[in-house]
Formats: C-alpha cells, structure tokens, sequence
C-alpha cells in the first residue's frame, strides 16, 4: 500500500491510499507520532499503529461476505393451540412481541403457514430446529421471493 501524508506536523496530516498492495517494511519505519487529549487525558499515537489498524479494518471490511439470508416458515397442523404456538415462537425467536407472534399463530391456522423471521442461514437453521424440537412443523428457504 502506497501512502503519503501532508499536513503541518502538529496532527493536521491526511493519509491517501494509492495502490492496494501492502508494504510494512515502510509502515514500520515511519515515527511520526500524534499528541492528543481526551476527557484530560493525553495520548499519544504513532502514526505506524493508525496505519496498521487501518489496513486491517480495511482489509477486514473487503473480505467479509455477508451470508445469504433464509427466512423460517411455520407450518399448520390440527395438534398445537394458537396459545402453543405463541409462547414456542416468544421463547425461540429474538425479539418476538406476542402481538407479532399471535398475528403469526393466527396466519398459519387461516392460511397454512407464516414467515416466522428472516436472518443468516445458520440462525434459520438453528430456530427451526428449536421449533421443531416442540413438535412444530417448520422448514427454512432462501429469502429471495419473501412474502
């Protein structure tokens, strides 16, 4: 990473990213460092650890995949109470008003099934085993066409 800063030396210096590339030879030999004050405390920083920690946060952000989105569907079935159903979806999923988990228990006995939540593949998975678990039928699919 090609860096350059300007400025007047007393912390009014500005860093520019150039190329994508990493160079800590030249990072480790930079000294320059910043005096501030907080909450009447004073610091001090040097510039080689605010590149660092910018490199990483940087590096981290471009990496980091967002997984894809599931959502929970409940399904009917002639066995659980609407009153089941609501204390089963408060205890399991974050969050979860018992207003929204009565509109939820009141859709799935008129219309067959409901969308319970939309979250990671891995949450989906892991709440719908929980309400299965209860005797709940339940399945996961992608949320992509969500209701």
């Amino acid at each position: 990473m090609a860096l350059s800063t300007t400025g007047t030396g007393k912390g009014g210096g500005s860093l520019s990213v150039i190329k994508k590339t990493v160079n800590l030879s030249l990072i480790m030999s930079i000294t320059f460092s910043y005096n501030f004050s907080y909450l009447d405390m004073k610091y001090q920083i040097e510039l080689k650890t605010l590149i660092l920690l910018f490199c990483i946060l940087f590096f981290f952000r471009k990496s980091k995949k967002t997984s894809p989105l599931y959502r929970v569907i409940l399904h009917d079935d002639d066995y659980h109470t609407v009153d089941f159903v609501i204390q089963k979806l408060m205890k399991f999923i974050p969050g979860m008003t018992r207003e929204n988990a009565d509109n939820i228990a009141r859709d799935v006995h008129y219309k067959g099934s409901a969308d319970v939540i939309v979250c990671a593949q891995a949450d989906a998975e892991g709440y719908c085993m929980q309400l299965k678990g209860t005797g709940l039928g339940s399945t996961i699919e992608p949320a992509s066409g969500w209701r």
